[in-house]
């Protein structure tokens, strides 16, 4: 049995740098994800941003009525230290994913 919440929902490296990659899958019938225990929970929020900060690549991928979109940890970190406790599908720096994958340039990874 695992005493621990688990990190995120997927974790790797990056071919030829070894860079640490990690992502958090959500998924909303809203076009709302909120910083509670219904959505990203705040041990999720710290982990994205400490292990930002710390040089990883590391993002939310976000699902809502058949689209995605990517949230950055640097993202996170600002609406959370601005107060705000959700983000917005529509978020300015969000970036959608098309639907044949996501690119992560200049990495040059497929996901």
């Amino acid at each position: 049995y695992f005493k621990e919440k688990a990190y995120f929902d997927y974790v790797g490296v990056m071919v030829g740098s070894g860079r640490a990659v990690a992502a958090e899958a959500k998924s909303t019938r809203e076009p709302i994800l909120r910083f509670n225990s219904a959505g990203l929970k705040s041990h999720q929020i710290e982990a994205l941003v400490r292990w930002g900060a710390a040089g990883a690549f590391v993002l939310v991928l976000w699902q809502h009525a058949g689209q995605v979109v990517s949230v950055s940890s640097e993202r996170l970190r600002e609406l959370v230290e601005s107060g705000e406790r959700k983000v917005r599908f529509d978020d300015p720096h969000a970036t959608e994913v098309p639907r044949r994958g996501l690119w992560l340039d200049p990495f040059g990874v497929l996901v």
